[in-house]
């Protein structure tokens, strides 16, 4: 399984060039690396590893920092097949999902809070 992480940086969805940019990138990376899962940090609901992938992603943002419409803190993609979301400590920082890898699942939190360092943790369990 592979898994890449990246932090995007917020981008608004309001400048079509920078979203093509990532979005030409992340092919790139796709076509390279074959990529299983992504894990996307300070993103955007425009942002799209591409066709065959599924994803689960933290909840719109409801505090007093200001985030544009669409944007939120941490999406999983996956190619693999997203078995159920399992609740997190915080559901507008952090996003787990259960993804299905060989006959095992493997559980993936990805967290991206501003009082901790962003982590990405997961575990293999058998099916």
């Amino acid at each position: 399984m592979r898994i890449a992480t990246w932090n995007v940086e917020r981008p608004t969805g309001r400048e079509p060039e920078q979203i093509e940019a990532l979005h030409a990138r992340m092919r790139a990376v796709n076509a390279e690396e074959e990529v299983d899962v992504w894990i996307l940090t300070e993103t955007h609901s425009c942002i799209s590893p591409g066709n065959g992938f599924q994803c689960r992603a933290t909840t719109p943002i409801t505090g007093p920092e200001r985030y544009a419409e669409g944007e939120n803190r941490t999406t999983i993609w996956s190619r693999l097949p997203i078995r159920r979301s399992v609740p997190t400590h915080d559901p507008e920082t952090a996003v787990c999902a259960e993804i299905e890898c060989g006959g095992k699942s493997m559980l993936n939190e990805a967290d991206r809070s501003t009082e901790q360092s962003p982590s990405v943790q997961w575990q293999l369990s058998q099916s």
